[in-house]
């Protein structure tokens, strides 16, 4: 693999085989420069660290950069690893400068800094990121200076003057105030006989530090004796008897701050039962070729802060002299010794924490690994928090392989009977958390993984440890949770119990809200391992924590309703006045709020169904039936709104009022996911009952109108559609009416009224050129139906430029669910021009890409207007390659998804490529047939004629026989597409 070379320790570089690099972005190569000094980063944290001041376009500018750095490093570029959440460097492919201080020879250290650090890089408006620079200086420039004066005593004590003088000229140019380095100049010049020298340093030193602090100096130097270092790699750790599994990422971390000056605490921080104690031995014994010695010093069984150094001195066989301070005993044995000390369980001295402080001051080469739930809150502190394994992302993620390696030792599973897809479903429900996996995997055999059923979040919560050698806190993960909880004072436990109301995380301002826990509370929680976060501004609590927080909030006579109405009350009032913000119910605004809030929402629906509060529910009808399908999960979307539909009470004025709503919105879920002849039923049913509710009412007719114009049925969208916009005109709202005659206009050019419709889109246009109606959902349409105008107008050109915009504008309102229409859409345009021959290359390879890119996202989301067109579309495009028998075998099942939605507007779009594909197979009468059916037949557009006919003036000459009869060709579509298709 390439290795890549980055220098921090003066102007940043980029070298690959010797060959600088460049980076054209300042904030680009300051975030490679991040990622190489503080490992795997979160893409928030990036964000904030580089791009505070523009908020918005924070993590957008996070990838833009990503995007630009792949560009940049070129045959390097793999050396950039990400997912959803965090970015990293990949392990082992790039080496640092930084890294090498710890290690490289005293010449060596003599030339790696070649300015100051990050020297000339101009990061413009990021104060974060000045701050986050000053703190990485600091402690370079520490480290460096504390292994040189090492080093330069060593020499001295060798002997090598030269050394000595080089390594303390060294300090005094990253540090022109440190006094030991100018005493040690002063004397070795003294020693070379170059008194006049030595002078003339002292003298020059002495002005600038009594320039700047104000005090004479102390040049006086004392050599003393060095004392033998002991071998290295003295492994004092406890043996473990279990393999260890996962952690990769975080493993290198750890071992690589391991070896950074200045990182001497480190803190290894998490909920109880998430590994720390196991990782921090692995991470130590990755370690130990880089210390004299490593020991685990457990404190768990400890309350008195005062027996640390007692307990340190045990493990590690040193003596405590009586002097009265123990620790100052210790740290007088320690010495200048290197050691790495795991400090294990330290949450209960937080309070006494600055005692590690001192004992790091006291001995230079000293490194602590401190494993705790709390952050120690000491300034040295490196914290490193731990989460649960990974349960996603790999074919056999880290929870997994955890699940089956314990599960195979127990022997409690064969490997004839592994069902990976029960395992990945057991391992989620633990949120990955090690010791809840180890204790499902010990019984899975005895329960059998099905067997767990849906009390899954339960059993791994209370299961018992069958196992004789565990500690009293870890023999359940209740007991674990149990140890924190007690930690707290009562008023903490009941706002940390309530914080349970919450589903899939929540904000500042609504813990506020709902539970009273302030900012400073929740960063107490965090430091205490018992929140996560805050990511994007959001915290979350684990799963089971969650499940076992709610058991607490169950337990308070009259907390749980009123924690509930709390949260019911916030997430309505949001709701509300985003829906009236937004007019139409598609900004922004209330579609990110929506997609942050998805599991608050949906668990208010329960609450309020629950409750029989149903006139409360109208609000969330439009704002959650837009999610769905802006987000692929088309088929939960239809579940959840035919269950509403079902249960909301017929009876209850209320009922019936939200019933109204939830019906028209489930209609509109079916009309997106091409359900068409369900979305007719639906919306059939929906004006009925709309009658004296007009926004209901305009939604149901504007929903019916387009479920007539897809299936085909043009002349039906007409009148619905004309009598929807004349209620948006009543509604005086903006957006409504602008969506409703979006898609007046477009059924007005399907019946061949192009110039109506181009008076009716001119006004839809209008109210976002003048600003009534803002960027937003509507406008990705209003594109898109001016590109689908621009089409049946045969004007290629404009149809893809509008296209463009509609694309652009579903990137800027994050409705990605939109894209894979558009796509297919301009795929269609780009190959249409070659239907009676070979389309234009570079257009056939763009089309090719499109639909190899967007087919599987369809596939997956359930979308069925955009997959049966991709699919026709990949069928011409397997012909024009060559494989005419293929290319016919993707357009049938393209038609025949567009056939069993009853899509007929799909199947329009798409009859110009079988016809042109039946001719060139061959099969020239059942291209006539079609032909005739499209020439004659209802509901035919002028955009199809003219393609039809393109087909007839080529077929003419090789059919031989009459036009088929004008009787033959106002067949059903669907009966002459099922009689061909058995044919072929």
């Amino acid at each position: 693999m390439t290795t890549l070379e980055i220098r921090v320790l003066g102007p940043p570089t980029l070298h690959l085989n010797g060959q600088a690099l460049t980076v054209r972005s300042q904030k680009a190569l300051a975030l490679m420069c991040v990622l190489a000094l503080d490992g795997p980063t979160l893409r928030s944290t990036l964000a904030t660290l580089l791009w505070q001041r523009q908020q918005r376009q924070a993590l957008h500018n996070v990838r833009n950069a990503l995007l630009a750095l792949r560009h940049d490093l070129g045959d390097a570029a793999q050396v950039l690893e990400a997912d959803r959440h965090a970015v990293w460097l990949r392990e082992g492919s790039f080496t640092l400068d930084a890294h090498a201080l710890s290690v490289c020879s005293p010449g060596e250290l003599c030339h790696l800094w070649r300015g100051s650090f990050l020297q000339g890089l101009q990061v413009r408006d990021s104060p974060p990121f000045e701050e986050w620079g000053s703190q990485w200086e600091a402690q370079l420039v520490v480290g460096s200076t504390d292994r040189a004066l090492t080093l330069a005593g060593e020499a001295l004590a060798g002997g090598n003057l030269p050394l000595t003088e080089r390594l303390a000229q060294f300090i005094l140019k990253l540090d022109p105030l440190a006094e030991q380095a100018a005493a040690l100049l002063v004397y070795a010049h003294r020693e070379t006989g170059r008194t006049d020298l030595a002078r003339q340093v002292e003298t020059a030193f002495t002005r600038r530090y009594q320039s700047e602090l104000g005090d004479a100096p102390d040049l006086r130097w004392s050599p003393v004796a060095i004392p033998a270092d002991p071998p290295a790699g003295q492994d004092h750790l406890p043996q473990v008897l279990t393999s260890f599994v996962g952690r990769k990422r975080e493993r290198a971390h750890l071992l690589a701050l391991l070896g950074q000056p200045g990182r001497r605490l480190i803190t290894l921080h998490g909920l109880g039962g998430v590994g720390k104690t196991r990782l921090a031995l692995e991470v130590a014994r990755d370690a130990a070729d880089r210390f004299d010695a490593s020991f685990f010093v457990p404190l768990d069984d400890l309350m008195d802060p005062a027996r640390i150094p007692v307990r340190i001195a045990q493990v590690t066989g040193l003596p405590l002299n009586s002097t009265g301070d123990p620790l100052a005993d210790l740290a007088a044995g320690i010495g200048r010794n290197k050691w790495l000390l795991i400090l294990d369980n330290c949450e209960q001295f937080v309070g006494s924490a600055a005692l590690f402080s001192r004992l790091l001051l006291a001995c230079p080469h000293l490194t602590l690994l401190v494993t705790s739930r709390e952050a120690l809150q000491l300034k040295a502190e490196h914290l490193v928090t731990l989460t649960g394994l990974r349960t996603h992302g790999d074919a056999l993620p880290e929870a997994a392989r955890l699940f089956l390696d314990r599960a195979r030792q127990a022997g409690r599973i064969a490997e004839d009977d592994l069902d990976l897809q029960h395992v990945q479903h057991v391992c989620t429900s633990t949120g990955g958390l090690p010791l809840a996996v180890e204790l499902l995997a010990s019984l899975a055999g005895q329960h059998g993984l099905p067997g767990f059923g849906t009390r899954l979040h339960h059993a791994a919560l209370t299961l018992e440890s069958p196992w004789q050698d565990v500690r009293a806190r870890h023999r359940s993960v209740q007991a674990a949770f149990e140890h924190s909880w007690l930690h707290l004072d009562t008023e903490d436990r009941g706002k940390l119990a309530r914080l349970s109301v919450f589903e899939g995380g929540f904000t500042p301002e609504a813990a506020l809200a709902v539970t009273h826990a302030g900012p400073a509370l929740l960063q107490r929680f965090v430091a205490r391992s018992l929140l996560e976060g805050p990511r994007a501004g959001r915290y979350r609590l684990h799963p089971l924590l969650h499940e076992y927080l709610r058991a607490k909030l169950r337990a308070v006579p009259g907390e749980p309703d009123a924690t509930c109405r709390a949260h019911a009350r916030y997430y309505l009032a949001h709701i509300h006045a985003r829906n009236t913000a937004a007019s139409g119910a598609a900004s922004p605004d209330l579609l990110e709020f929506v997609c942050d809030e998805e599991s608050n929402l949906r668990a208010l629906v329960a609450f309020l169904m629950h409750q029989g509060e149903f006139g409360k529910l109208v609000s969330l009808a439009e704002p959650l039936m837009w999610f769905y399908p802006l987000h692929g999960r088309m088929p939960e979307g239809l579940r959840t709104f035919e269950h509403l539909v079902q249960e909301l009470p017929v009876g209850d004025p209320q009922g019936q009022q939200a019933r109204r709503a939830f019906l028209a919105s489930h209609g509109l879920l079916c009309l997106f996911i091409g359900h068409l002849d369900r979305a007719v039923e639906l919306l059939t049913a929906a004006v009925d009952t709309a009658e004296g509710d007009p926004l209901q009412l305009n939604r149901a007719l504007d929903g019916l109108g387009q479920a007539h114009y897809r299936a085909g049925q043009f002349g039906l969208a007409v009148e619905p559609l004309a009598r929807a916009v004349q209620l948006a005109r009543t509604l005086n709202d903006p957006v409504r009416l602008l969506r409703t005659l979006n898609d007046y206009a477009l059924a007005l050019a399907l019946t061949d009224q192009p110039h109506q419709a181009e008076d009716v889109h001119a006004e839809a246009r209008t109210l976002h050129t003048t600003g009534q109606v803002p960027l937003g959902l509507d406008i990705v349409w209003l594109h898109t139906h001016h590109g689908l105008l621009a089409m049946l107008r045969e004007q290629p050109g404009e149809a893809l430029g509008a296209w463009n915009a509609a694309i652009g504008a579903a990137q800027a309102v994050n409705t990605p669910g939109l894209i894979p229409v558009v796509q297919a859409l301009k795929a269609l345009v780009m190959i249409d021009d070659g239907l009676n021959g070979a389309p234009r290359p570079e257009a056939a390879s763009q089309a090719d890409a499109l639909c190899r890119a967007f087919l599987p996202v369809t596939e997956a989301s359930g979308e069925q207007f955009a997959q049966a067109l991709l699919l026709v579309l990949q069928g011409r495009l397997e012909a024009w390659r060559g494989d005419l028998r293929l290319g016919l075998q993707r357009v049938w099942a393209g038609l025949g998804r567009a056939c069993d939605t009853h899509n007929g507007m799909v199947v329009q779009l798409a009859l110009p490529v079988l016809i042109s594909l039946l001719a060139q197979a061959g099969q020239a009468e059942e291209a006539g047939l079609l032909i005739g059916r499209v020439l004659h037949g209802p509901d035919t557009t002028a955009w199809l004629r003219t393609r039809a006919r393109r087909c007839q003036a080529g077929l003419r000459q090789a059919a031989g026989q009459q036009p088929e009869s004008p009787q033959e060709a106002a067949l059903e579509l669907r009966q002459v597409l099922g009689a061909l298709r058995s044919r072929a």
